[in-house]
């Protein structure tokens, strides 16, 4: 959170705003149910970015190959693992 929230502001959202940046988003696509993403930001009622973060020692293609599928499947323009 110490960097993520640095890094949303950055790019000029107000982290502050419950409607612009929505902190464990939960993203209910297809069969899967209650599966949260870390932040999703939100453009007129839309959600234009998630963000999906993990352990620096973690392995990235394990979580993104799951999640390839629902990200292009809930058709979000933007995505950052």
């Amino acid at each position: 959170m110490a960097l993520i929230i640095p890094f949303i502001q950055s790019l000029g959202y107000d982290v502050y705003n419950p409607v612009e940046v929505i902190p464990e988003y939960i993203s209910d696509i297809g069969i899967k149910k209650g599966e949260k993403i870390d932040y999703a930001i939100m453009k007129d009622g839309h959600v234009t970015i998630l963000i999906e973060c993990k352990h620096w020692a973690q392995n990235p293609w394990f979580y993104m190959m799951d999640n390839f599928f629902d990200i292009f499947t809930f058709r979000v323009p933007n995505s950052v693992f």
